[in-house]
């Protein structure tokens, strides 16, 4: 029984080694065929790629070698001329290690230099300006007084022989034309500080729709008496009252240019002061 047993597994032991053996020859036969119909391929015109030449292809081409600086004693008029604008010419001929970078610098300036007509061909880009906005005049703000405003504002400029109080400004502007009267003290003699002689100065103006004012002439108009400094404290219709330093009242009408004895009344001219100075004439600017 035993025997027999021993025997049954041999022959199973050879039917398995044989089905592998014929599995493997089957696998070979298979392997080669495709090897032989690759092989035909390549013989046609296709070769086949190895994985060295596959590593080759993936490597990135070398870049261009950079140009080589001119010697300075060879340089170029575009370079010559493109190194000077560059402020670098000396640089460029003094220091050999600087070279390469300043050669690389000027390229686009050397090219457009030596092919001009590619330059002008280039469309310069349009200039797109905002317009200043146009502002409304500026007129001095300040309190009612007859047919303007007082501007109790000193900061007038007519120069050192003048120190000015307030003005008086007649609105509205017709046609954008006013009268500017301003009160104050001039100098009246050749001491520094002889300021006794009170003055009116009378001045035209025109405010442009934009802001840009400008004067006309001018004209000084001295107090009867000297009393110092006046100042326009009140004004009825054009004729401003002005009180000097010392109390002293004085009336001067703007539209008839003179000092008057008083306030006019209603519909009536201003009378003229006897005593009313000539005035001095100061062309405006």
């Amino acid at each position: 029984m035993r025997a027999g047993r021993v025997v049954r597994i041999g022959w199973r032991v050879a039917l398995a080694t044989l089905l592998v053996g014929v599995v493997s020859a089957v696998v070979a036969l298979m392997v080669a065929a495709a090897a032989s119909r690759h092989g035909r391929g390549a013989g046609a015109g296709v070769r086949p790629v190895t994985d060295a030449q596959s590593l080759v292809a993936n490597v990135p081409p070398t870049p261009p070698a950079l140009r080589t600086p001119t010697d300075p004693a060879n340089l170029s008029p575009a370079e010559l001329y493109c190194l000077r604008v560059l402020g670098a010419e000396e640089e460029y001929r003094a220091a050999p290690f600087k070279r390469q970078g300043l050669q690389n610098g000027i390229s686009s300036c050397v090219y457009f230099y030596e092919h001009p007509s590619e330059r002008s061909a280039r469309p310069t880009p349009p200039v797109h300006t905002t317009p200043e906005p146009c502002r409304p005049p500026r007129i001095p703000s300040g309190r009612s007084a007859g047919a303007g405003q007082v501007v109790d504002e000193r900061q007038v400029e007519f120069g050192p022989a003048y120190l000015m109080e307030n003005q008086w400004i007649a609105l509205p502007p017709q046609d954008g034309h006013t009268v500017i009267a301003y009160a104050g003290t001039r100098k009246a003699g050749a001491a520094l500080d002889d300021y006794s002689q009170g003055v009116v100065v009378v001045q035209g103006w025109v405010f442009a729709p934009c802001g840009a004012n400008t004067e006309g002439d001018r004209a000084d108009y001295p107090t009867p008496t000297k009393h110092g400094a006046v100042k326009i404290v009140d004004a009825v219709e054009e004729t401003l009252k002005l009180q000097a330093k010392d109390g002293t009242i004085f009336y001067f009408d703007v539209a008839s240019r003179q000092y008057v004895s008083g306030v006019p009344a209603a519909g009536t001219p201003a009378a003229a002061s006897p005593a009313t100075p000539a005035p001095s004439r100061t062309p405006g600017p």
